[in-house]
């Protein structure tokens, strides 16, 4: 299964990420994040249908849904949120919000 980018808008550029399902912690950037998933910037072994837990840390706190990897690049990686606590939710929710109207749209 995989998820167009369009699907997972609106965006917000720039959100420092961490892939914590893996031993080290991977450092990472979130591209793009929405409602339904997000493209992070890092270089890890995963395969498309692993589940890992993302933190992302909006400038209103921290984001951490358990994410399956939807599609790979070179350095790059899709992933669905399949599970985000409630306080994640409404603090994601209320960054895309605040991102969007501060764009304009």
């Amino acid at each position: 299964m995989s998820v167009a980018i369009a699907e997972i808008s609106p965006s917000v550029a720039g959100i420092g990420a961490r892939i914590v399902g893996a031993h080290p912690p991977i450092e990472a950037h979130a591209t793009r994040i929405g409602y339904r998933g997000a493209v992070l910037n890092a270089d890890t072994g995963f395969a498309e249908g692993d589940h890992v837990w993302v933190e992302l840390n909006t400038p209103l706190g921290m984001v951490r849904p358990l994410a399956e990897v939807v599609g790979l690049g070179s350095g790059w990686l899709s992933v669905r949120y399949v599970h985000l606590f409630p306080d994640h939710r409404r603090t994601l929710e209320s960054h895309l919000a605040t991102e969007a109207t501060a764009s304009g749209y």
